[in-house]
């Protein structure tokens, strides 16, 4: 099975960045550790509009991908996300709707 890249949108809860930050800090080293990610280092793209930030990582394969559904872990992260953000579709972001979108490149994410 090949890997497939992942896209996540994370828009912020009103004064929860920096939790959602810190959460995406662990969430694909927690995901490597447990053996669903790649090595392939994440990247991270802000919306200047509507401060949205876009997660791009890559999944080992689509059953690893199903697998970490039940995993105790990544469950853990995932709520500390959702805690800190909704998570919405990438078209809902202003940028997504034109041809060749851009975003901000987010520096200091550092995944351990």
């Amino acid at each position: 099975m090949k890997p497939i890249v992942a896209m996540a949108v994370y828009k912020p809860k009103p004064d929860k960045e920096i939790d959602l930050l810190n959460a995406l800090r662990v969430h694909v080293p927690t995901l490597r550790k447990e053996g669903f990610a790649t090595l392939r280092p994440p990247l991270f793209l802000k919306s200047k509009e509507s401060g949205a930030i876009i997660e791009i990582f890559e999944w080992v394969n689509h059953d690893l991908k199903m697998q970490a559904h039940d995993n105790e872990k990544v469950k853990e992260v995932w709520a500390k996300l959702a805690e800190a953000a909704e998570m919405v579709p990438l078209e809902t972001l202003s940028e997504a709707k034109t041809q060749f979108p851009n975003f901000e490149a987010m520096q200091g994410v550092v995944c351990s």
